[in-house]
């Protein structure tokens, strides 16, 4: 083994190791345990579809049953999970169904974790391309420590997928520009940006031309090309088959329906109003969350520094990040509930690269201005890390506002961490009285690790 290979094995492990201590084991939201239940469906029963909606939400077909409206990549992600769940549960299927197992919501949470760790590593090995491994391995941590990422690795959100495919899609992108067109980068480009589409159908319009211009760009042979394009097909095969079920139109997704866009979801919303409570409003903005990230503001001023495929990228990837931008400030919920703008999270590696590569290209005093601001970002990120920041926001009516003039969500995470400190619980919701599993959750600090000492403390 070499010298680099030793390297880039700890710090795969040290990424695995650092997501497993902070995960919490649960499923932060109702959309990640939708999907966990149609893994569940899936595996007890063999068919996606229900006769009779088993929750809220469910989207009835054309067909007549009923499916989750969602993308299919968290439903794969989460379905050993689900299956081993399904195997050691004594219940029928129908009450798993209505209940997924303990087992199975706790392992499909860390498949979303370990999945974080994989895009922190190919952030590390995207930047050591540029700089040293050591600059790389800590501008790679920044990424969970300093950014709203950290909130939807750690708990099981469906937007964390995409973003963590996106991080892969971005490396091998680099990776192909660099190597001259290889084969290999151009498959695996195809491969992460199918997975990204999978977990993220909407990206498609608006990156689907980037990834195109890239492999383009790489001047690799026609085979490749036609190969590369083969494998982004069918990746994606599954996730047409599936619209096509739900929708009647292969392109066409069950969130694109008539009935998922009505109300709040609806493309009625005012842009500019959308665009600023986005990046700015105290309460949901990017840069109010993270503002490290203003460094990517930069890009314009200092692009002429970097070399030549960071500029291919960067204009590929932020054109299309931009026009996916105006599509979420558009939605009338664009200020949906999360932490921060939990709808630009897919893009989100797209603006960390970006900050990274201003970072590395500004003078000293610049860089000193960006570290400050990563040091700010990290200490707003900090409570994510240890309490229920959900269930501590949802329970503090003025964090639901995206439009509030103060940044509620921070200070119900703050207090909540204080709570903590003086051992004491979140409110539990009414709706989990009865579930030890997640009743468990509003205590402090919200770590797996820590529930399970627990429960191992209370049966001594």
């Amino acid at each position: 083994m070499t010298t680099r290979d030793r390297r880039d094995a700890l710090v795969l492990w040290f990424f695995v190791a650092f997501f497993a201590l902070f995960a919490s084991g649960r499923l932060g939201s109702s959309d990640a345990g939708e999907q966990l239940r149609a893994a569940v469906v899936l595996t007890g029963t063999g068919s996606l579809g229900t006769d009779a909606p088993p929750a809220a939400g469910w989207f009835q077909a054309p067909n007549g049953r009923y499916y989750e409206p969602h993308d299919l990549g968290n439903l794969l992600l989460m379905l050993p999970a689900a299956t081993l769940g399904t195997i050691v549960s004594a219940k029928p299927i129908a009450d798993q169904v209505a209940s997924p197992p303990v087992i199975g919501r706790v392992l499909g949470s860390l498949s979303c974790a370990f999945l974080a760790a994989l895009a922190c590593v190919w952030l590390y090995e995207l930047l050591v391309f540029y700089t040293p491994p050591r600059t790389a391995f800590l501008m790679a941590l920044a990424f969970p420590c300093a950014t709203i990422f950290f909130a939807y690795a750690r708990v099981a959100w469906d937007v964390l997928g995409a973003c963590a495919m996106m991080c892969g899609v971005l490396y091998y992108s680099l990776a192909y520009l660099r190597d001259g067109g290889a084969r290999r980068s151009a498959f695996m480009l195809a491969g992460t940006f199918g997975a990204a589409l999978t977990f993220r159908y909407s990206l498609a319009p608006f990156l689907t031309p980037a990834a195109g211009y890239i492999l383009w760009s790489g001047r690799s042979s026609a085979r490749t090309a036609v190969a590369a394009a083969v494998l982004f097909a069918l990746i994606l095969a599954p996730t047409f088959a599936y619209n096509f079920v739900r929708t009647g139109s292969l392109l066409r997704p069950a969130t694109a329906s008539t009935e998922y866009l009505a109300g709040a979801n609806a493309l009625t919303g005012s842009l500019p109003h959308g665009a600023y409570g986005l990046l700015f409003s105290p309460n949901r903005g990017l840069f109010v969350f993270s503002p490290v990230l203003l460094a990517a503001l930069a890009v314009p001023f200092v692009v002429n520094r970097f070399v030549a495929e960071q500029r291919v990228v960067v204009a590929a990837y932020g054109l299309g990040a931009a026009a996916y931008f105006l599509l979420i400030a558009k939605m009338t919920a664009w200020g949906v509930f999360g932490w921060g703008p939990r709808y630009l999270v897919p893009i989100l590696p797209v603006i960390f690269v970006m900050a990274c590569f201003t970072a590395l290209t500004v003078t000293p005093g610049a860089r000193r201005l960006i570290f400050v601001t990563a040091v700010v970002s990290a200490v707003m990120t900090f409570p994510t890390a240890v309490v229920n920041w959900s269930l501590a926001t949802t329970t503090w009516p003025e964090a639901l506002d995206p439009d509030a003039r103060l940044p509620y969500q921070q200070i119900a995470a703050w207090k909540a961490f204080g709570l903590g400190l003086k051992g004491q619980s979140l409110p539990v919701p009414a709706d989990a009285v009865g579930d030890p599993a997640r009743a468990s959750t509003a205590q402090f600090p919200d770590l797996l690790i820590a529930r399970l000492t627990r429960r191992l403390i209370a049966h001594d």
